[in-house]
């Protein structure tokens, strides 16, 4: 009885250590592949991050180039000093960037030196734009700008040119992109986006662009998946 009892002790010590360091060694394997899952995480976080970040900076400055190179315009040069609405129409330029870019709907607008829209090519609209403060700054330096900024119409990137004559200025040119052709480099590399503007502008947007809205946020890629509008309805419902 006493050997039966002796080996039933180092049975049950031997079963309870086995247990232990498969358990143990459970928790240390569950751990460092939550480490792993984690850090893959935080790196594809920020390749993703870096990728968005070149996409809007390599858009900022096409949107710039194209801003300066019709600033050299003598046409829009002459409708600063007439306001002749013949002389200048940049549709076939936009129809011929949809045609053959990725630039689908380029917009071009003219902003005399007080901050007033004198041209949209995309509407007959006019208005006062001095509520924007990218443009105030450019009013001020008078130097070309990029930005992206809440407008009557939408949440864009702008790239600004003052428009010189006999090395004065007396205008501007601004050509505004949208967020659709990022969205549509993000969903080359599975990756579906959401742009969404601050509520605080909803009074702002008098002419929405995509005329998406969650709540009081303006959705400003008008090619966002339609799963994606329901999700976030439901995230900010309970937030």
């Amino acid at each position: 009885m006493f050997y039966k009892h002796k080996y039933f002790k180092a049975f049950i010590f031997l079963f309870v250590l086995i247990f232990t360091i498969t358990f143990v060694t459970y928790i240390y394997l569950i751990k460092e592949e939550q480490k792993l899952l984690n850090l893959k995480y935080t790196q594809h976080t920020k390749h993703t991050g870096i990728f968005i970040k070149n996409l809007i900076e390599d858009k900022k400055n096409a949107t710039l180039i194209m801003a300066i190179a019709l600033s050299k315009n003598e046409k829009v040069k002459e409708f600063i000093d007439t306001k002749n609405y013949d002389v200048i129409n940049y549709n076939d330029i936009t129809d011929e960037l949809k045609e053959n870019t990725d630039y689908k709907n380029v917009w071009i607008q003219i902003i005399d030196l007080n901050g007033n829209s004198l041209y949209r090519s995309w509407t007959d609209i006019k208005s006062d734009l001095k509520f924007r403060k990218d443009l105030n700054e450019t009013l001020i330096e008078k130097k070309i700008s990029t930005s992206i900024s809440v407008g009557r119409f939408d949440m864009t990137i702008k790239g600004r040119s003052p428009i010189y004559k006999n090395n004065h200025v007396i205008g501007f040119i601004e050509v505004i992109t949208h967020f659709n052709s990022i969205s549509e480099k993000l969903k080359s590399q599975s990756i579906d986006s959401i742009v969404i503007t601050d509520k605080k502008y909803k009074n702002t947007i008098k002419f929405p662009y995509s005329n998406i809205f969650i709540n009081d946020y303006y959705i400003a890629n008008k090619n966002v998946k339609s799963e994606l509008v329901r999700i976030y309805k439901l995230i900010l419902k309970n937030v």
